[in-house]
């Protein structure tokens, strides 16, 4: 079907062909042990364990029966749930944290606004009760007003959910697996609305269910004056204090991850991707079955290649930088000591042209490139990266020295040192570098390759010329993969732009909720304290006095959500360092700033219901008595 998905793939397959067809040198050498991914169904009751122990049964038995070919060959069982999901599973889970966090918060300013509108509404539930209607009556009213909010709401919730959920999937394609056949989930909606309701009809609630006191009067000789108890403040005060603590640790959280993005993106990654194009050119088997076909098209190309107008050089390589994968294998340096049985060292390999490092922008730190001579018929040599290089060979000229492929009893060819250049982070900027060396094309003659050209001009522009080039050569033979190495070094951080911007997003949504409800509880506050304010006043109390007492009263709710806030993003710190790149999940500065702007925001929003109370005329707040 269209929407088959492979899961071991990186993308989409289109044909599939018998393994035994495209592999069959593979198939019938046991001494060759190329990277191929088994898949088997469990049968019902059987754990991954359980499926663990009798693949390394067979394992043994195999090293048993061809303990030429199979000793040290053992097999890794892993669930494929786990193998499709690992790469983005931690993220995922973060971002499902500050969803959780964002949805408290957005529940906290719901209680506190249909608290403060329940406080405001008690008189008028009062005079309702006073004239004859019931409590059911009363309920059943509130209960349809929070209903109607709840429903508009939450029509609105799903519309955003799901246009959101398109743009992620559109922009962040390539990033989350399988993000397409993911939707809506009813069950979460479901929860999601049932909680929200929950919250505004409890709220909603609370001044019909106070009328079922039989004393109304209190309510009634108050006049305008909000009856709102000491009880009932410290509540709201206690959400505020819930809803900046939630803040700040979305704040902290998204401080930290943009701090890492930042990290990512300054890295260097060890080449120059400026105006590098790529090609990816796959020889068929059958028309390419001699080396000397191979040999001839990969100089014929190189040679073309290079003569294009606005080519400023051109090279192969087996591997490319920041494209993922590669070719790993076992080694050892001469003169060190035998492996121990199941120990090998191994490093990252490609064979490539010359002028390689120069098209990548590689510097060559010591030694020489290699050349056209460096071919089939030739001693085998190798160039190896600056890392490489410091590890096995400190404080000595690694030129000359020497190593083979497998281990210390290996008969494989010694292949000599003639370069050092520097090193190159192969599989994304976050990850860590392996020991690197790098064979000549010539002498290992692949069938398949990448065509790297550096150009004076846009990439795009030699796309076309290229393509033509290849065709010259070959009528039938097609290019795949066409990209540039920007476009490289950019995925590789996806992940991180990824997390960085969904993250960003819910501390701004974060930022603006608690400003409000803050602003929400400190407005209603102060119009509770008209009266008092007005005899403050009328007794001689400045103006200045009055704002800095209110501002008191809303800041400390603030100063002590910040120190919740920290906190918790102390316990979030340790579900982030895994995501975390060239930033501890405790950094000072964001610790120390994100609490700060948001003690900003906090004041600001603290100042206008402040600089509303010292307007207040006391002659009509005492007339409110």
């Amino acid at each position: 079907p269209g929407h088959f998905w492979f899961p071991p793939s990186a993308s989409n397959v289109d044909i599939f062909v018998p393994i035994e067809q495209f592999a069959e040198d593979w198939i019938e050498n046991r001494g060759t042990h190329p990277g191929i991914t088994v898949l088997g169904r469990l049968d019902s009751g059987v754990s991954i364990q359980q499926a663990r122990e009798d693949m390394e049964r067979v394992a043994l038995q195999l090293e048993e029966e061809y303990p030429d070919t199979n000793v040290g060959s053992r097999v890794h069982a892993a669930s494929l749930h786990e193998r499709i999901t690992r790469s983005s599973r931690d993220g995922l889970l973060l971002l499902l944290v500050a969803v959780g966090f964002l949805f408290l918060i957005a529940c906290t300013n719901v209680a506190n606004l249909v608290l403060a509108r329940a406080v405001s509404r008690e008189r008028e539930i009062a005079l309702r009760a006073t004239l004859g209607a019931g409590g059911p009556r009363i309920v059943r009213l509130l209960l349809a007003e929070s209903v109607t909010l709840w429903l508009l709401g939450g029509i609105l919730g799903i519309i955003l959910a799901r246009e959101g959920t398109r743009v992620v999937a559109t922009l962040f394609a390539d990033e989350i697996p399988r993000i397409f056949h993911i939707g809506i989930d009813l069950r979460v909606v479901a929860v999601a609305l049932l909680v929200s309701l929950a919250t505004g009809v409890l709220f909603g609630l609370m001044p019909a269910l106070r009328t079922l006191r039989p004393d109304m009067h209190r309510f009634l000789k108050e006049g305008g004056r909000s009856s709102g108890g000491l009880g009932r403040n410290r509540f709201r005060s206690g959400l505020v204090i819930a809803e900046v603590g939630l803040a700040v640790a979305l704040l902290v959280g998204a401080g930290l991850t943009l701090r890492s993005f930042g990290k990512m993106v300054g890295t260097s990654p060890g080449i120059d991707p400026e105006r590098v194009l790529t090609a990816k050119i796959n020889l068929p088997r059958g028309r390419y079955a001699e080396e000397s076909a191979r040999t001839g098209f990969y100089y014929q190309l190189l040679d073309r290649v290079r003569a294009l107008p606005g080519v400023q050089s051109a090279a192969t390589s087996y591997v490319l930088p920041m494209a993922l994968g590669g070719w790993q294998s076992a080694f050892h340096v001469e003169g060190d000591p035998p492996e121990e049985e199941g120990r090998y060292t191994f490093a990252e390999i490609s064979a490539v042209s010359r002028d390689y490092f120069a098209t990548m922008g590689i510097p060559l730190l010591r030694g020489r490139d290699f050349t056209r001579q460096d071919g089939a018929d030739a001693p085998g040599v190798i160039v190896v990266g600056q890392g490489f290089a410091e590890r096995f060979w400190p404080d000595q000229d690694p030129i000359g020295k020497r190593l083979k492929f497998g281990d210390y009893s290996s008969e494989s060819e010694w292949l000599e040192v003639v370069g050092v250049v520097g090193s190159v982070k192969l599989n994304g900027v976050v990850n860590d570098v392996l020991p690197q060396f790098y064979l000549p094309h010539g002498q290992v003659n692949t069938f398949g390759y990448f065509l790297a050209v550096k150009t004076e001009r846009d990439p795009a522009l030699l796309v076309e010329p290229i393509r033509r080039t290849v065709l010259a050569l070959d009528p039938n033979q097609p290019i795949s993969s066409v990209r540039t190495m920007d476009e490289y070094v950019e995925a590789s951080v996806e992940s991180g732009e990824l997390l960085a911007l969904l993250l960003g997003i819910f501390a701004v949504a974060a930022l603006l909720l608690a400003a409000v409800g803050i602003y929400g509880v400190m407005a209603h506050a102060t119009a509770e304290r008209t009266h008092e304010i007005g005899i403050r006043i009328a007794l001689g109390a400045r103006r200045d006095e009055v704002l800095g007492m209110v501002l008191r009263q809303g800041m400390l709710h603030v100063a002590a959500g910040i120190l919740l806030g920290l906190g918790l993003s102390v316990i979030a710190g340790r579900l982030m360092q895994s995501e975390l790149f060239g930033v501890s999940a405790y950094d000072p500065a964001t610790f120390f700033l994100a609490p700060l702007f948001l003690l900003g925001v906090a004041a600001l929003a603290n100042l206008v219901p402040a600089r509303r109370a010292t307007a207040v005329d006391p002659v009509r707040a005492l007339q409110a008595e």
